[in-house]
Order: structure tokens, then C-alpha cells, then sequence
């Protein structure tokens, strides 16, 4: 988005496997050398640039969020998922169509992950390194209680924080949806077209919490109709009239006043869990012997209050 015309346009810059891309190791990072050792926290690193196979793919995927997203909701079928055209999307980035999936786990399933995939043919041939012993032997009963305990400790004490990253998960999709919807619609449901400030604003808004309007806009003109809210945000500017009058009682000379007003209105409605939730957004605006300038200077103020 240009921040000075709020104008939304594509970037064309895009980066594809095989470029040459800027990367740190930032931080929370660790190493995990095998899965039945503790992690090793990685220091933090400078920035630097690579073309290396890994690390290009590594930024296709990074800076090309949105495709990929666009891609694997696309490939969704159903209870199917479309492994050929979810290849074929991705191939256009210059990434392997077979580029094989995996969802979030823990350390030691991604190092299961890499073994499999990289070196299965020595993991079949039970080749795979054993320096613990402990993945070539069957565990005793008391070995296997004792996992069970621990991970059932684990459980308990990741299950906050599970619970808070799938509400955070829930309120990026749903964000993500309404962004798409936004861009999709042109018109209202009674017909008028939607302005591109309007436009725009529906983009960053739609699908958010009421709670964040107030947070950036403060308290608005509130109003409540039916299974709708209504938080309205006013700028005006005024100029009374003067008028000059002789001794006589006539009037001699004077200066038209004028007055120019635009507002943002966001509607909220309810989502199925009873979030309030931004479902549409007015810009309306009228003057009076202002000039249309003071009319759209009042606009731009407010878009740009609404697009921090």
C-alpha cells in the first residue's frame, strides 16, 4: 500500500527459488542434533546474503507467503487435497512441484521428517546412526510408564499455549477471509459502488475485532440497531458567517461562513463464538461553501488515523 494515496497495487518484485536472498538467524533459534538430546540455542546472526539451494527455497516460501497461502487454500477440496495443482501453483515460484508438506511439530518429528525424506534409503536399510541405543532396542515397561508420565506433564504444560496459538491461528484465517472477501467486492448489498477509500480500509479492517477500532480511533459515536453496531468517527471544520452592519442599520460588507464534515463508520456484527467483528465500513463526507479541498482533507485525515 502507498501510505501517502492508500492505493493498493501488486508487487512485482517477486522472489523465486534459484535468486540470491538476505537472511538471518534470528532469535529463539536452536539446533537439535539428535532426538534424544536437549536442544542447543543458536546465536543470534548478522544479516548476510546466500544463493544456496536451502536458504533460496527457505525465501521463495518467506516472501511469497500470500501465493502459498492462495495455493493450499486453492488445493483444498473437500476432505482431498489437490497434491498436482498445489505443484503446479508453487512450480511458477521455481519450487519443486513435489515439494513435500509438513505441519507443526515437535523438534524431534522434524528430524524424523528430514530423515525420511533425505535419507530414506538408509533408514529402510536400518542404517540410520544409533549412538544412544535406544532407538534399536524396545523400550521396557518401566521406560515406556515413565515416557508416558512425561509426556502427559508436557501436555499439561503446553496446553495454555496451545489453546492461545489456535485462537491466534482462528483470528489470522478469519482475518485472511475477509481480506480476500474484501478484495472481491465492489458493490453493497443495496447496489452503490464502494469508494476506493472505502475499498482499501475494508482490506485492512474487515473481519477484525471491534476492540481494535477503538484501540487506533478511540471512543466513537456509538449506535446499536438489530444484530448490527455502529462506531462512528467525525472530523468537521467550521467557519461562521460574519456579517457587518453600518450605523444606520444597514448591512455594509460580511464574509459567507462555511462548514465541511466527513465520517468513517465501521459496522460490526457478531461471529458464531460472540466476537464483535468488523463486517463493513462507510466513508461519507458533505460541504457547504468549504470548498471540495476541506471536504477531502477531513477524509485523508481520517483514512490515515484508520490506516495505522
Amino acid at each position: 500500500m502507498d501510505m501517502s494515496s492508500y492505493k493498493l497495487t501488486a508487487n512485482k518484485q517477486k522472489v523465486r527459488a534459484g535468486d540470491a536472498v538476505t537472511f538471518r538467524i534470528g532469535p529463539g533459534s536452536y539446533q537439535l542434533r539428535r532426538s534424544d538430546l536437549q536442544s542447543e540455542p543458536v546465536p543470534v546472526s548478522d544479516w548476510k546474503t546466500s544463493d544456496a539451494t536451502m536458504l533460496s527455497r527457505a525465501g521463495a516460501i518467506a516472501c511469497n507467503h500470500i501465493d502459498i497461502d492462495q495455493a493450499l487454500h486453492q488445493s483444498i477440496q473437500g476432505e482431498d487435497f489437490d497434491f498436482k495443482g498445489f505443484g503446479e501453483k508453487i512450480a511458477r515460484l521455481g519450487l519443486p512441484s513435489d515439494m513435500a508438506l509438513i505441519g507443526a511439530t515437535l523438534a524431534p518429528e522434524f528430524l524424523d521428517f528430514a530423515w525420511n525424506q533425505f535419507w530414506y534409503e538408509q533408514v529402510v536399510a536400518g542404517k540410520r546412526p544409533d549412538p544412544s541405543g535406544k532407538w534399536s532396542r524396545k523400550p521396557t515397561e518401566e521406560e515406556k510408564a515413565a515416557a508416558l508420565r512425561k509426556l502427559e506433564e508436557m501436555q499439561a504444560s503446553a496446553a495454555p499455549t496451545i489453546e492461545a496459538a489456535k485462537n491466534s491461528l482462528l483470528a489470522g484465517i478469519k482475518k485472511s477471509q475477509a481480506e480476500m472477501a474484501a478484495r472481491k467486492n465492489t458493490t453493497r448489498p443495496d447496489g452503490k459502488k464502494i469508494t476506493p477509500i472505502e475499498s482499501n480500509l475494508l482490506i485492512l479492517w474487515k473481519g477484525r475485532p471491534e476492540e481494535d477500532v477503538v484501540k487506533v480511533m478511540g471512543n466513537p459515536d456509538f449506535n446499536q440497531a438489530g444484530d448490527s453496531r455502529f462506531l462512528r468517527y467525525t472530523k468537521y471544520w467550521e467557519k461562521p458567517g460574519v456579517t457587518v452592519i453600518g450605523a444606520q442599520g444597514a448591512v455594509i460588507g460580511g464574509e459567507a461562513g462555511g462548514y465541511a464534515e466527513c465520517f468513517v463508520e465501521f459496522k460490526t456484527k457478531q461471529d458464531g463464538a460472540g466476537a464483535w467483528l468488523v463486517d463493513d465500513i462507510l466513508v461519507r463526507s458533505t460541504y457547504e461553501d468549504a470548498g471540495l479541498g476541506r471536504q477531502r482533507m477531513l477524509c485523508d485525515d481520517l483514512a490515515k488515523e484508520a490506516s495505522r
